[in-house]
């Protein structure tokens, strides 16, 4: 259960500073022109940052990046993509969201405390499968091996 915080402009000014703090940039790296990519990447984090832990329109949002909502909206959906097909991403972008929290007061407060374990325990499964599989792998190769040493090279 994402929890977002009653907005304050203090909230969402916090809640840049976390993030550029985050990535070793300034807040005005976040609303300004760049477009490195550090740069451009925080942005994006910060506006799905925003979105998750606060009730701002993707309009509000844009007028605190400097951009217009609809780069807003692409920037949410690129960092939630980017989180569904990378687990390392997701687990950085999650320590943002603990960061953000942590800066913002908010903590897990009303929040399931199994949650920041689920991503984890995700990636423990899957890992765990690949793993057997490897293993049984393994375990053929051995078999294998153990034969040809027994029974010589089939010629």
């Amino acid at each position: 259960m994402m929890h977002r915080a009653v907005l304050t402009r203090s909230t969402a000014r916090t809640i840049m500073g976390a993030v550029a703090a985050f990535h070793g940039l300034h807040v005005s790296d976040l609303s300004g022109l760049r477009r490195e990519r550090p740069a451009a990447w925080a942005r994006q984090e910060a506006c799905w940052a925003l979105r998750l832990r606060t009730e701002l329109s993707s309009a509000s949002i844009g007028r605190m990046v400097n951009r217009d909502h609809t780069t807003v909206l692409t920037a949410i959906t690129s960092v939630e993509r980017r989180r569904s097909l990378d687990p390392e991403y997701r687990q950085r972008t999650d320590a943002l969201l603990g960061h953000v929290d942590q800066m913002t007061g908010k903590g897990l407060a009303g929040a399931d405390p199994a949650e920041p374990l689920a991503p984890i325990l995700r990636e423990l499964a899957g890992l765990h499968a690949r793993l057997s599989e490897t293993l049984s792998a393994v375990e053929a190769a051995q078999a294998d091996l153990s034969l040809i040493h027994h029974q010589g090279v089939p010629k």
